[in-house]
């Protein structure tokens, strides 16, 4: 998944074969726009904690965010199965 600022190009293709043909432009503006923020945004924030809190309290929040993108992640695995979608049946 694109987030924190990381570019899958193997991230955009998953997702858009996981959504409708007609919703294509829209999950792949969507993952542009997040990356930018992450991109963009990520180090200037990342700048200003460690100015803050010490370079390894920037750091360590650099790897919460991480991990919470997994959970978030994590989160969501399988849940085509758990609504009733299986991996065989194509993008709806």
């Amino acid at each position: 998944a694109g987030g924190l600022g990381t570019f899958c190009v193997s991230a955009l293709a998953f997702l858009n074969d996981r959504v409708s043909k007609r919703l294509n432009g829209t999950i792949t503006g969507a993952f542009y726009f997040f990356w930018g923020i992450g991109y963009s945004l990520g180090p200037l924030v990342l700048g200003v904690v460690g100015r803050s809190w010490g370079w390894a309290g920037g750091f360590a929040l650099a790897g919460v965010l991480f991990l919470v993108q997994l959970a978030v992640c994590l989160g969501f695995w399988g849940m085509e199965k758990r609504c009733g979608r299986s991996e065989k049946a194509g993008p709806v």
